[in-house]
This record gives C-alpha cells, structure tokens and sequence, in this order.
C-alpha cells in the first residue's frame, strides 16, 4: 500500500464528503434491511468506511467509535473493512487509481441490485 501525503488524504477526505453529501438511495444499490426496516449495511457504506480507513489509518480507524448508522449493524466490522482495503487497493501505486477506483465502484452501485 503507497504511503499518502497530508495533500492526498486531503483529497480523498473530499471525495468521502462528496459520497456523504449526495448519497445513493438504498434502493439503487445492495443492501441488507434490519427488521425494522433500516438499513444495517450497504455497498456505499463499505465505500465510506473504506475512505476513512485510508485517510485515517489503521491505529486511528480501529480506535473510532461506529458512527451512528452503523451502531446497531451487526454485518459490518471493522476488520472486515481493512480485509477489503488490502486486497483492493494494496496494489495501486497512486492516489489517482485510489479515487479512479472509489468512483468505478460508485458508478456501478446499481450494477449489483
């Protein structure tokens, strides 16, 4: 996994809150419904967590509390996050495929419903 500057966790910071600020529907892409009829887990999520495993890092990462969408999921972890992290993105070699990957994944949400 590439080493990343304060300037490229930066970016990928940005490209978190731009997923954040404009969501995908639940509808339009995988996810797991809890009895009560909210969501426990979906593939923009794993895109969320993933980013801020990323920018965070490792220590950090395992050291925040869930946010509060995830407090009561019971088909997430945090281990699992860092499994994907590595075999997805250990390869790449700039902050450029980093993003180029986060978004083909983005763009292909309603692919996997």
């Amino acid at each position: 996994m590439i080493t990343l500057s304060s300037k490229e966790k930066i970016m990928l910071e940005n490209h978190l809150n731009s997923i954040i600020g404009n969501p995908t529907s639940f509808d339009n892409q995988k996810s797991i419904m809890g009895d009560d009829g909210f969501c426990l887990w979906c593939e923009e999520w794993e895109l969320i967590e993933m980013l801020k495993y990323l920018f965070n890092g490792k220590e950090v990462y395992d050291r925040d509390p869930p946010p509060n969408r995830l407090k009561k999921s019971t088909v997430w972890s945090k281990e699992a996050i860092e499994q994907k992290v590595i075999k997805d993105l250990d390869t790449m070699e700039n902050i450029e495929q980093i993003i180029n990957y986060f978004n083909m994944r983005r763009n292909n949400l309603n692919e996997s419903t």
